[in-house]
């Protein structure tokens, strides 16, 4: 039954529309669309470009085809990922390789580094590029829904027919409730979908993407007041820009001040809108559904108009039958058993007027069921999408269906051209009425005044009226009624549409009520009711809370309440959004710790958060991080809230909250997108920016890479010294882990900072016989070299790669190579050595200290140039200190001498690895297999030259000076366990290059004895404290004796021939007869 009241013959103006709707466009946040290409930052600083080409393949907002997968292929070994603090745990916590990484993904960095601020802003400014930043987003969204609207228009539109031609199908109440009935099951997830459906299924989640930036702009502008804006103020001019209410004006004036007056309300119409305008975006045309409407009707093109087509000629036949010139009685004679439907199991009508099934209790043919089904729905579409009454009155009027607009149209608002003219209150430009003649009754007077009464009217036909679900639920909109609109919902938003629409209109009718009661008069509330949806959803500051959490569990809702973006749009509506980013940040704690501790996201334990997950919420129920959009949804809103204002304070609340940023950062690193990395890591706090970046950057191992990463950290204002400094303490925290996780393992009590072996081991039995019983071990360095020590060296590399910290980089340096010593790590210490050399350090970074590049091994006096001196050798100078009066060559030497003793301690360092080294060297040549007897010589020598070279350096005070007590016991441990075998070594390779290539070098055994033997030797002390003085008795001894037997060769020559050292000593002084008594003595 049409609810006919008073206004019902009064012909509505086109164009007014059922309730006007709430401007959320402002000028002072409306960016939509807008040219940014010009912008920059206020403080003129150069915004960063990360513009990357991408292949042509690659999935963006720019084109091209579906599908691009980028990973890196070093993270897809678990050893190099967890190495790199980059494994997420057992259930490899990286992005699958179904994800998408798309363009996307640099145009939103794009956005956020041009409008996010690097330094501090007046609060306009955050609010208005706040603002900007999500209409930014929402324009990158929506034209990559244009795109692929482009590119799969025709299976959208298939897929569409498909879904209103199932939804139509639909008979019964029972296929109506049930909870496992899908409608959109011709969209399945993207495990079992085929190629096709995926790329509809991507364009549904970018619809949502833009939808949901939408709904973040809306919100945002109700939750948070620009600066300098007075809302209650303005509130107070726009009541006045109404004016006085007299029982003459429109109702829509009314409801123009309930949503000044009530912010709740208008939240709520807002979020109707928001609504209604994504069920017209995502919906397809309703030509597409008329179309499918027609074929399942039966019917073909343009037979609309017939109306009950089949019902009719049922009719017609039963009164020719009968010759009946009237209307078909009901009670004629026979009449219920011949007038049957086709399945002559229900009687059907005998009239045709709309009432008549529901007031005989009879039934239609079936395809006029359906089409009346058909032609509620695409009613109830219509008014779901917000379309005007104008609209939908065209559409029943182009299908002789003129009767169902008429019975909607008292929703109205009412105009009248001789009261409402001389208030001001002008008619729409585009109201629908224009092309009237003026004298017509409906370019005078439409709408209704006062809805009061056709509110109850439909909500009458709500409960009680109608042969269809559809067609109450039409009614149901139009009185706000949750029930009978509930039934007919079959997604999220159509379930949030109804339960605000029912709140809106309650609220207004108590509005009216307690306001201007002679709008609805008691005696009318009290005979006719409506829903009371306020009372129905309890207190009102927090029904957004309940109703998002009852869509999580309701039949119809609950799968679709599960997609992260739907997860996102409720914590927005909800305005719990600071919340779902903490429990998210939380869940992700966990995902990233499920089995495998993770090295960059730490396990967040219950027993330190202030708040818990809500129990029995699985972590299945978060955002899984493989869906990096929905991952990139939340961190951008999330960077949005900090810069309006949103202040996480707690510690654990704000590691939980930088999780999320922190997960996202990691996506990128894992996708080579490092060039991405610095700008997000620079909106966490100072503390976890580092630890982060620390982690991150060890995936960059070229120089030029290093040195490009500085200058992006440095033009964002992050702290790189530190980072570097953060970095290197995070990987001796994992070594130091390591080792005592091996010692547990073994049974061993951790060492920690305790040196492992007691000595070094280099030598070996031998039975050769120029070898003293010993020789040194073949390949006693190794090549074992664990991967995080290779991360320790090239975290110490990142050090050159940032100006100044000369101090910081060898006191670094220093620590590592006493690690590696100590722990008889020598392929560490080699590698260190090869990599890092002092030269190196010293030539890079000495540029930028004193103005030119000058090796610290080369003496102070040599370089007396007069040159510009930095008084902090661990700051970078500033600009303008390059050009102040150059210092004096004593100033500058005095420099030198500085640099050179901060550095002393890892050129010492270096000089025993050196030597290590070439023992090593050595030991290879003596094992080559060269022919040439001369040219054996010859390299045996040279490799001797670099021993001898090398291992004097380590023989005159060297580690002695230390600048602590710990350090001296560590130096005195360094040169216990290496001196004492280095020096027996150096006397084997003495030993056996002088009897095996050239006598005159065992001169440099016996200087060796002199050197040990010397006064004041600190060289003699290790072998007393290691106990290895007897070892060096017996190989001196040895040297000795082959020394005074070297002069004993066959036909011997005159002194004068007798070769020489390099000093110019001979063997001529040992050309003696020993006594036959010492002889036997010594067994000689």
């Amino acid at each position: 039954m049409a609810p006919l009241t008073h206004h019902a013959s009064t012909f509505l103006a086109e164009g007014s529309r059922t309730f006007p709707r709430q401007s959320t466009r402002e000028d002072s946040w409306d960016f939509a669309g807008e040219d940014h290409s010009e912008e920059s930052q206020d403080d003129g600083a150069e915004a960063m470009s990360f513009k990357v080409e991408q292949p042509k393949e690659f999935l963006g907002a720019k084109g091209g085809p579906l599908l691009r997968l980028i990973f890196v292929e070093a993270l897809q070994d678990s050893k190099m990922a967890t190495a790199l603090g980059l494994s997420w745990g057992s259930s490899q916590f990286l992005p699958s390789s179904m994800n998408l990484v798309g363009r996307e993904v640099e145009d939103f960095a794009e956005c956020l580094d041009r409008l996010y601020p690097r330094r501090e802003h007046g609060p306009g400014t955050l609010y208005e590029n706040a603002f900007k930043l999500v209409r930014s987003y929402q324009t990158i969204a929506e034209n990559t829904v244009k795109r692929l609207r482009k590119e799969h228009a025709p299976k959208r539109q298939k897929l569409l027919s498909e879904r209103w031609r199932r939804r139509v199908q639909v008979i019964n109440d029972e296929m109506l409730e049930d909870p496992d009935f899908e409608e959109d099951g011709d969209e399945p997830g993207l495990g079992n979908a085929s190629e096709s459906t995926m790329a509809i299924e991507d364009l549904k989640r970018w619809e949502q993407e833009a939808q949901t930036w939408d709904l973040l702009a809306l919100m945002l502008n109700l939750e948070y007041v620009k600066p300098g804006q007075n809302k209650e103020k303005e509130g107070h001019e726009k009541t006045q820009s109404i004016g006085e209410i007299t029982r003459y004006t429109s109702e829509e004036k009314i409801w123009e001040k309930f949503l000044v007056e009530d912010g709740l309300a208008k939240e709520r119409q807002a979020v109707l809108s928001w609504l209604k305008r994504n069920a017209e975006s995502s919906g397809g045309d309703i030509e597409i559904i008329v179309k499918q409407l027609e074929e399942g009707a039966e019917r073909g093109k343009g037979l609309w108009a017939h109306g009950w087509l089949y019902t009719k000629e049922a009719v017609k036949a039963q009164k020719r039958l009968r010759s009946l010139p009237q209307v078909l009685d009901p009670s004629s004679p026979g009449i219920a058993k011949a007038h049957l439907n086709s399945s002559k199991n229900q009687q059907l009508v005998t009239q045709l007027d709309p009432d008549a099934a529901t007031r005989q209790s009879k039934v239609l043919e079936s395809q006029d069921e359906y089409f009346e089904r058909a032609i509620w729905l695409a009613c109830w579409e219509m008014l779901r999408r917000g379309k005007s009454w104008g609209q939908v009155r065209e559409w029943c009027r182009e299908r002789v269906e003129g009767w169902r607009s008429v019975s909607m149209r008292g929703g109205q608002p009412a105009w009248d051209k001789f009261i409402d003219e001389k208030m001001g209150e002008a008619m729409q430009p585009d109201s629908e009425n224009l092309d009237e003649p003026e004298d017509t009754p409906g370019a005078k007077i439409s709408g209704n005044r006062s809805r009061a009464l056709w509110r109850r009217m439909c909500f009458a036909l709500a409960r009680r009226g109608g042969v269809d679900d559809y067609e109450r639920a039409v009614y149901g909109i139009l009185s706000g009624d949750l029930p009978s609109v509930q039934k007919v919902c079959r997604t999220w938003d159509d379930l949030l549409f109804a339960h605000y629409n029912s709140l809106v209109l309650s609220q207004f009718d108590k509005y009216l009520m307690s306001n201007y009661p002679d709008r609805v008069p008691s005696a009318l509330n009290r005979k006719f009711g409506l829903f009371d949806s306020v009372q129905f959803h309890g207190e009102p500051q927090h029904v957004s809370h309940r109703l998002i959490d009852s869509l999580n569990t309701h039949p119809i809702s609950k799968q679709e309440a599960k997609q992260p973006l739907k997860k996102i749009q409720g914590s927005f509506i909800s305005q719990r959004f600071p919340e779902f980013a903490y429990q998210q940040g939380i869940a992700i704690s966990k995902f990233a710790n499920d089995g495998q501790r993770s090295k960059i996201i730490p396990l967040l334990k219950d027993t330190v958060l202030p708040k818990q997950l809500p129990s029995g919420v699985s972590l299945q129920e978060y955002i899984d991080c493989d869906d990096i959009d929905a991952l990139r949804v939340v961190v951008h809103a999330l960077l949005i809230f900090q810069q309006l204002g949103l202040k996480i304070s707690e510690s654990p609340e704000l590691v939980a909250a930088e999780n999320v940023i922190v997960a996202y950062i990691q996506f990128l690193s894992s996708t080579d997108k490092l060039d991405l990395v610095p700008l997000y890591a620079s909106r966490l706090s100072k503390l976890r920016s580092e630890l982060t970046l620390g982690r991150i950057m060890l995936g960059v191992t070229e120089h030029s890479e290093r040195g490009r990463m500085v200058k992006l950290m440095q033009g964002l204002n992050i702290d790189v010294g530190e980072v570097v400094k953060t970095q290197m303490g995070l990987l001796l925290t994992d070594l130091a882990r390591e080792e005592d996780d091996t010692d547990t393992e073994k049974g061993k009590q951790p060492e920690n900072d305790k040196a492992i072996p007691e000595q070094i081991v280099i030598l070996e039995a031998s039975d050769d016989p120029h070898q003293m019983g010993r020789q040194i071990k073949l390949d006693f360095i190794t090549d074992d070299l664990s991967q995080v020590e290779d991360m320790l060296i090239s975290s110490l590399e990142w050090f050159l790669a940032v100006e100044g910290m000369w101090y910081e980089t060898f006191h670094t340096g220093t620590r590592l190579y006493k690690r590696f010593l100590r722990r008889g790590r020598l392929a560490a210490a080699r590698e260190l050595l090869r990599r890092i050399p002092s030269s190196r350090i010293s030539l890079e970074k000495t540029e930028h200290i004193i103005g030119k590049k000058v090796d610290i091994s080369v003496d102070a006096e040599e370089s007396d140039d007069e040159v510009d001196i930095a008084t902090n050798t661990g700051v970078p100078r500033a600009a303008s200190d390059r050009h102040r009066t150059p210092l004096s060559p004593q100033q500058t030497r005095k420099m030198h001498e500085v640099l050179s003793k901060q550095a002393k301690s890892y050129v010492e360092l270096e000089k025993l690895v050196a030597a290590l080294d070439t023992l090593e060297i050595w030991r290879l040549v003596v094992e080559e297999k060269i022919q040439d007897r001369a040219k054996r010589k010859e390299k045996l020598q040279q490799a001797c030259h670099d021993v001898v070279a090398a291992v004097s350096l380590l023989l005159d005070e060297w580690l002695v000076c230390h600048s602590t007590g710990e350090e001296k016991i560590e130096f005195n441990e360094i040169r216990n366990m290496y001196l004492p075998e280095v020096i027996l070594a150096y006397n084997s390779v003495l030993h056996y290059t002088g009897c095996t290539a050239k006598r005159e070098i065992l001169l440099r055994c016996l200087e060796l004895s002199t050197l040990l033997a010397a006064d004041g030797s600190d060289l003699l002390g290790c072998f007393i404290e290691s106990k290895r003085l007897p070892e060096l008795v017996s190989a001196l001894a040895k040297s000795s004796r082959a020394t005074i037997k070297a002069n004993e060769m066959k036909g011997g020559k005159s002194s004068e021939e007798k070769r020489r050292a390099g000093n110019g000593e001979t063997l001529a002084i040992w050309h003696v007869k020993p006594f036959p008594e010492i002889s036997a003595l010594y067994g000689w």
